[in-house]
């Protein structure tokens, strides 16, 4: 339980100046772990270790395959779970354990270096930069990016886009580096590396390295980074060395005086070898007996007694506010998505698909046999803008999932500003084709004047909308290897389900049109074509004896003049107002959309809940019984932590606060 403290309005000078100490940003960050440990159910995926990570300092983490590296780095940044054991933060002497706060203060750059291919690197720290510095001009954020581009040496490459595997861009080492500096833009005081330099050739590691050392000694940064098979420059790059088995902790010390730890057991570095070679040569082929390890492992400073869980004045879990985060996303994602605009292939395409349809319904008339032609017509143009909506928008999630949970959850922005400038901007290439395509294809077929072409690119519009729509519910609700095959039965249903080619009172499922949102677009597309400028169609064909659909009008009582009803009632379309048809488009339309992002938005909750419960869970096992890692909770306070203790108390905080039991 938690005593009883005064309120913060009586708050003594005493408490004050301490509250107002501890509130205050640790200058510096050191990282401590004892006996640290991780298993995923029964299997043990670290050891127990010890280890420390002084601030200014390069901490190089080396083992075999399945030591645990990348294990650790997570559990140091609390990215991951801690099973047993303790972890903790100082600055200077001050002793922190883990919050919220302090995790703004803690980066980790990930192996897997995602990032924008269509933006330059100035580019792509700019953004990061206007998203994620607080209270800062432009200007500021903007010299903020230039320091960053300077001391991580990208003046080379600062104008020239990332590329991709399928566009030339930077280099690897560049790319590596740029990914530091989008982390590093805050100002964190821990920053983790997971592999920084694999897939490098020995020179461009140096210089990623090297970066980190300069990053580490100008901005007083601790760096821990795991590394593979290094140089020895490299190597000798890095303060000191945190070697890892199977069994844990083999050394732990400066990197220069490694060797010389092994060779004092008989274990002298073969001249063939560079140091770090053989560091890993013994440790692969387990050639330090048991005796020996424990010889070498030396004995750890002693565990503080008591810990402070820091905590921000600020509530404000965002940078900026979502205005700002709309305005800078439609900045970067129109960057994006600009050179698919006008992109000369898909101006090709949708032109020759203009030309092709326009060929085929070319200069349509108004007789009885142009009528089948003008239906099937109506159906044309807004099914060809039923497909490149709806499979162009399935892999909006999967191609930008890891950026977009990486950018989550450092509190980047919000995921609606996201979903709303993401999806509306893809728009804006199909709004573009498609009114290259309708206009083609209404000019050749003769299908009326203005007012219809007008009502054609709304029914037009109204399809790409609703089908992008109903791409994102996919996209949000199924995983990646399934997506084309229910995108694929999803269209054949649409397609067939119409009506057009067998009547929906011949088929055993009549009611599935309802379902259909092409049922209604199609519905829409013929009251377009057909009801719009009250056009009627001259009885007969050029087969005398083919007979008529529409005996009515055609027959000897009849008037010669097919009208649009007679029409709409012949392909069973009677029922469909346009009122209706446009209100059951919407309807699909907005169910699909906020569905879609619902779906997203527990997709992504429990992605970020599973990384907290990880560490919460950690904490609250621990809080106990030595652990000295306490969950979070949202109060903006300091906490003392009594090691080992079931009690903690907290000054500066209302009477009010201190009955929750932090534990």
């Amino acid at each position: 339980m938690v005593g009883s403290g005064p309120k913060v309005g009586a708050m003594t000078s005493k408490h004050a100046d301490k509250y107002d100490e501890l509130a205050q940003a640790p200058a510096t960050l050191s990282v401590h772990w004892r006996k640290l440990s991780v298993s995923f159910g029964e299997t043990r995926a670290l050891a127990a270790c010890s280890g420390d990570v002084e601030n200014g300092e390069v901490v190089a983490l080396m083992g075999s395959s399945g030591s645990g590296k990348t294990t650790l780095l997570n559990a140091l940044s609390r990215r991951g779970p801690i099973t047993k054991g303790m972890v903790w933060y100082s600055d200077g002497d001050r002793n922190l354990s883990w919050s919220k706060s302090l995790k703004k203060l803690v980066a980790y750059v990930e192996q897997d270096d995602h990032c924008s291919a269509h933006l330059t690197v100035r580019e792509t720290l700019y953004y990061a930069a206007r998203l994620r510095l607080p209270k800062a001009s432009v200007a500021e954020k903007m010299r903020v990016v230039d320091e960053m581009i300077d001391l991580l040496r990208l003046s080379s490459a600062a104008d020239t886009k990332v590329g991709s595997a399928l566009s030339r861009g930077i280099s690897g080492g560049e790319r590596k580096r740029l990914m530091v500096g989008q982390e590093m833009l805050t100002k964190p005081k821990l920053l983790a590396c997971d592999e920084p330099t694999s897939g490098l050739d020995s020179t461009i590691a140096a210089v990623v390295v090297e970066a980190l050392r300069d990053l580490a000694a100008k901005q007083n940064v601790a760096i821990v980074a795991s590394i593979h098979q290094p140089s020895s420059r490299i190597f000798l790059l890095f303060d000191r060395l945190v070697l890892l088995d199977r069994e844990g902790v083999v050394y732990r010390g400066p990197t220069a005086t490694a060797t010389d730890a092994f060779a004092a057991f008989g274990l002298p570095c073969p001249p063939a070898f560079s140091a770090p070679d053989w560091l890993l040569e013994v440790v692969v082929n387990d050639k330090l007996g048991t005796d020996h390890r424990e010889s070498i492992y030396y004995e750890d400073t002693p565990v503080p007694t008591k810990l402070i869980e820091y905590r921000a004045k600020s509530r404000d879990n965002y940078s900026v506010p979502a205005t700002e985060q709309v305005r800078v996303l439609f900045a970067r994602t129109w960057k994006e998505v600009w050179p698919s605009v006008f992109e000369l292939n898909s101006i090709m395409l949708h032109l020759g698909n203009g030309i092709l349809a326009g060929g085929m319904w070319f200069q349509l008339g108004y007789r009885e046999r142009d009528i089948w032609p003008r239906l099937t017509l109506a159906f044309a143009i807004p099914i060809t803008w039923v497909f490149y909506p709806l499979l162009s928008s399935l892999m909006v999630v999967p191609s930008n999932e890891v950026i977009l949970k990486k950018e989550l959850s450092t509190n980047s922005y919000k995921l609606g500003a996201w979903f709303i400038v993401t999806t509306t901007t893809l728009l804006t290439p199909m709004f573009v084709q498609s009114l290259i395509h309708v206009s083609l294809v209404f000019a050749l077929s003769n299908l009326g004047n203005f007012v219809v072409w007008l009502a054609i690119y709304g029914t037009t519009t109204l399809a790409l909308l609703c089908y992008q729509s109903i791409g994102l519910f996919f996209s949000a609700a199924l995983p990646a290897s399934r997506l084309t095959t229910a995108a694929m039965l999803y269209v054949t249903f649409c397609f067939l389900f119409t009506g057009l080619f067998v009547p929906l009172r011949d088929t055993p499922i009549p009611w599935a049109a309802a379902l259909n949102p092409m049922f209604y677009v199609l519905g829409l597309s013929v009251f377009a074509v057909f009801g719009i400028n009250g056009r009627k169609f001259r009885c007969g064909n050029d087969i005398e004896d083919e007979g008529t659909d529409f005996p009515t009008s055609c027959d000897e009582d009849g008037d010669g003049n097919i009208a649009a009803v007679e029409i709409f009632k012949e392909y069973g379309l009677d029922r469909l107002s346009p009122g209706i048809c446009v209100g059951a488009i919407l309807a699909f339309l907005i169910t699909s959309r906020v569905a879609a992002f619902i779906i997203l938005k527990r997709r992504m909750n429990a992605h970020l809940l599973q990384q907290s419960e990880l560490t919460d869970a950690s904490s609250s096992q621990r809080a106990a019984g030595g652990g000295g890692l306490l969950p979070d909770d949202d109060d903006d306070d300091v906490v003392d932590i009594e090691i080992g203790a079931t009690t903690s108390s907290r000054e500066g905080v209302s009477a009010d606060e201190d009955e929750k039991d932090v534990t």
